[in-house]
């Protein structure tokens, strides 16, 4: 239920005077004001495949706009730890269901719902236009059943990630591969971001090393075959 649902109390017996008789009671709070004044029991649940402590409170109204005049279950549940307020509302026509048994239905079609949600938006369950019975009473079953298999295949096989490790995480004594330097041209190409190895000018020439003797120059003579 919404935060701001409008509830009212259960339709109150007839008065015997004249005139419309009255089809609900007197306008409840909201529910943060039902949940702050509320004495909150503890119950043991089963969410989520284990068993779970939590804080409820079960009440009887009417959800006028919604179900009209047959009244409504509405129980409200927070975690154990939790001492105010409350995290969800739900609301059930069964009367005679326990809160234990509202919430675990609950958590039960939690899960269908989101199955259907991918079903319709991933792998498109729904979206074939058939005509003939038995084509339209078996698509979206094949459809779910194939979604259902695509999971357990992928869930089967899939294999860990593999980051990169660091320093600390290498075991000492174990052989680390070095990142090999990456081969730019003389044209500075590497700080024009290009590809390595993708240079599309001429080779710069060659140039040694000056050496010591004073007679020798830096850049070689023109008739040098190396230029």
């Amino acid at each position: 239920m919404k935060s701001n649902a409008a509830l009212h109390a259960p339709k109150p017996p007839r008065t015997g005077k004249r005139g419309r008789p009255a089809k609900k009671g007197q306008r409840l709070g909201k529910l943060a004001a039902i949940a702050a004044t509320a004495d909150c029991g503890q119950i043991e649940v089963c969410r989520l495949g284990r068993r779970q402590q939590m804080h409820v409170h079960a009440f009887q109204a009417l959800f006028y706009d919604v179900w009209g005049e047959r009244p409504v279950q509405i129980v409200l549940a927070r975690r154990a730890t939790r001492t105010e307020g409350y995290d969800i509302a739900l609301v059930s026509m069964d009367m005679h269901a326990t809160a234990a048994e509202i919430i675990e239905d609950y958590d039960e079609r939690w899960s269908i719902e989101v199955c259907i949600e991918d079903a319709k938006q991933i792998t498109g369950v729904g979206e074939a236009r058939n005509r003939v019975k038995h084509a339209v009473e078996r698509t979206v079953p094949f459809g779910l059943i194939c979604q259902s298999l695509a999971i357990c295949c992928t869930r089967s096989t899939a294999v860990p990630s593999r980051t990169s490790r660091t320093a600390a995480d290498t075991p000492a004594g174990t052989a680390t591969s070095a990142t090999p330097p990456t081969k730019t041209c003389s044209h500075g190409c590497a700080a024009r971001r290009l590809p390595p190895n993708t240079c599309r000018l001429p080779p710069a020439p060659l140039t040694h090393e000056k050496s010591a003797a004073p007679h020798q120059h830096s850049t070689p003579p023109l008739d040098n075959p190396e230029t």
